[in-house]
């Protein structure tokens, strides 16, 4: 996987996600949907859902599950075989942020994907990690 941002929350563990991704993929390509149909018929941006299948960053909960009950599957069905209701408990968090830091992040995904204030944070963010594409 290669995730280089730093993410404010976990939402499960990374292998779930793998095959989350690994699954929505598959699915697409069986069922000849591009991510632009995915985004149209989901009512996610484009480019959320371009990070998505890039795995550049993590689905929230409501992501993974619009995206599945748009698939008509369940989210279990994406992730390996474990029940909505299982996925979702493993997918709560415990981590608490301050609404400035709510309002920050909520900005930050607004910007588009080329606005310059994102690519610094961005450079930013994966220079701090030690992380590489």
């Amino acid at each position: 996987m290669k995730f280089n941002k730093i993410h404010y929350v976990k939402y499960m563990e990374e292998d779930r996600i793998d095959e989350f991704i690994s699954n929505l993929l598959r699915i697409m390509k069986e069922r000849g949907i591009d991510a632009a149909q995915l985004s149209e018929k989901t009512g996610i941006p484009l480019p959320s859902i371009k990070r998505i299948l890039d795995e550049i960053s993590y689905p929230n909960q409501a992501a993974m599950e619009r995206i599945s009950e748009t698939l008509g599957l369940s989210l279990g069905d994406l992730t390996g075989g474990d029940s909505t209701a299982a996925v979702r408990e493993e997918m709560k968090f415990t981590i608490s942020v301050t609404t400035i830091e709510k309002d920050i992040i909520e900005a930050y995904r607004k910007l588009p994907e080329n606005h310059w204030l994102k690519l610094a944070i961005d450079e930013n963010l994966k220079s701090k990690s030690g992380k590489t594409d």
